[in-house]
């Protein structure tokens, strides 16, 4: 239960969210130095995006401009495409030829999107920024799709100096589980080892009041023998 309980607090710290309580999650996978796997979730219409940015600074100064972008959203059809772009000074959108694949995992049901691409943890094409296994600074935003291109988005957010990668969460969650049982254990052990003290301590007290009651016994025995001794000299 502990172990559990520390798994789902570290997950619920490090997935990213967008900052206007929309329901859109954003989380990154990577099983190896030079690959990931980033998801985009969250309800949106058909032909409605979701953007996800890397942006070119960790802090709150993060914003649109050099950003490496990432627009998702569901047709017509419901299929689910994806828009690899780069933002220029004054928000100018521009499609880029950055390595971005779709994987299976990429759906669109009732009216949920969720959208999971591989792409290369370094840079990889024009506009494409390194993706960080560590403390980065992101942008989100939502809109329209006209004509399979992205209009203005409608509302916007920036999430500076966060942890975009669930395997960061999942190792320290691991790490902490497996402390958390080791604990139980020292805990379990010292309450044993207390038991064991205070019932050894018990014994020892209950076995001294018996060997004193013993030796008390003992002693009456004695005086009650000599006693006798001495009515039987007094009677002959």
């Amino acid at each position: 239960m502990i172990a559990i309980a520390l798994l789902v607090a570290a997950h619920a710290a490090y997935a990213l969210s967008d900052t206007a309580g929309l329901g859109f999650s954003f989380t990154a996978t990577s099983s190896d130095a030079t690959s990931a796997t980033v998801c985009i979730n969250g309800k949106v219409a058909l032909n409605n995006y979701i953007g996800f940015g890397i942006a070119t600074s960790v802090d709150s100064a993060a914003g649109m401009t050099g950003a490496d972008l990432t627009v998702v959203y569901a047709d017509d059809a419901g299929k689910v495409q994806l828009i690899s772009a780069t933002a220029a000074a004054g928000h100018a959108f521009t499609p880029v030829t950055s390595v971005k694949t779709l994987t299976a995992a990429s759906s669109y049901t009732n009216g949920e999107l969720t959208a999971c691409f591989t792409r290369s943890m370094e840079a990889n094409g024009s506009g494409s920024l390194a993706l960080v296994n560590g403390p980065g600074g992101y942008i989100w935003s939502t809109g329209n799709i006209v004509s399979g291109s992205p209009t203005h988005h409608t509302q916007k957010g920036k999430i500076p100096n966060a942890m975009l990668f669930a395997a960061a969460a999942g190792s320290a969650a691991s790490s902490s589980a497996a402390a958390a049982p080791t604990a139980a254990a020292t805990a379990s052990g010292a309450a044993a080892g207390a038991a064991t003290s205070a019932a050894a301590g018990a014994a020892a007290t209950t076995a001294g009041a018996a060997a004193a009651a013993s030796k008390s016994s003992s002693a009456e025995n004695v005086l009650v023998s000599a006693f006798a001794v001495m009515i039987s000299a007094l009677v002959y």
